[in-house]
């Protein structure tokens, strides 16, 4: 015997789509713009001719903004996951990246307790990278700092730099004196549509600051 018939199902569906579309629109109005899920290629980065030559590595990042980044609008309060996956995590623990963040079953997260940011700055490794848009510069870019705790990952020091709503560099530094690891990303996201497109809406490259601190 059916505990739910066919007319009581559409009726709690009539009751709970309205509530679900307001769910979604109010966190669409308060979510961090930035706050997502990014993937894309990594490179090694070494200097040449005073250059900054980027070498590409069967690899690929998974980089989660999430906690306060996604929703109370500073970096600063939030932390950066990074899942590090493919052929070449050898070379990435080699060159210094913590083995904590090699795999893509990895949950540690990094939480900065200092930030600088810099507007219109020049992309971390140069135009030699796969970001393909006529933006040459990102909007905003944040040096993060991180404490080093003895029983948490080495997060080094990170850099996030803002091309627009769908595409962010992070250059993790502090590995070696001749080296930096470069990833260019792209939005691969987890929220839903309708938050997603209200985050869109809100999003404005040249004025982050008022999303960034407005909540901060």
């Amino acid at each position: 015997m059916a505990l739910v018939g066919p007319r009581s199902f559409k009726q709690a569906m009539k009751f709970l789509i309205p509530f679900w579309i307001i769910g979604e629109v109010a966190l669409g109005l308060i979510r961090e713009p930035l706050g997502d899920k990014y993937t894309g290629e990594v490179y090694v980065v070494t200097e040449k001719n005073g250059f900054p030559k980027p070498v590409p590595l069967k690899a690929k990042l998974d980089a989660y903004l999430v906690d306060g980044a996604a929703l109370y609008g500073n970096l600063g309060t939030g932390s950066i996951r990074l899942n590090f996956s493919g052929d070449d995590l050898d070379t990435l623990k080699k060159a210094g990246i913590d083995p904590t963040f090699l795999g893509e079953n990895t949950k540690s997260a990094c939480s900065p307790y200092k930030s600088r940011t810099t507007k219109n700055r020049e992309f971390f490794a140069g135009h030699d990278n796969s970001y393909d848009g006529w933006l040459t510069s990102y909007s905003y870019a944040f040096d993060l700092a991180f404490r080093n705790a003895p029983d948490a990952p080495n997060c080094h020091e990170m850099h996030v730099g803002i091309i627009d709503f769908d595409n962010i560099q992070i250059a993790v530094s502090g590995l070696n004196s001749s080296s930096f690891v470069f990833a260019s990303l792209t939005r691969d996201s987890e929220i839903g549509f309708v938050q997603r497109m209200l985050m869109k809406l809100r999003y404005d490259r040249n004025d982050l600051p008022k999303f960034l601190s407005a909540r901060g």
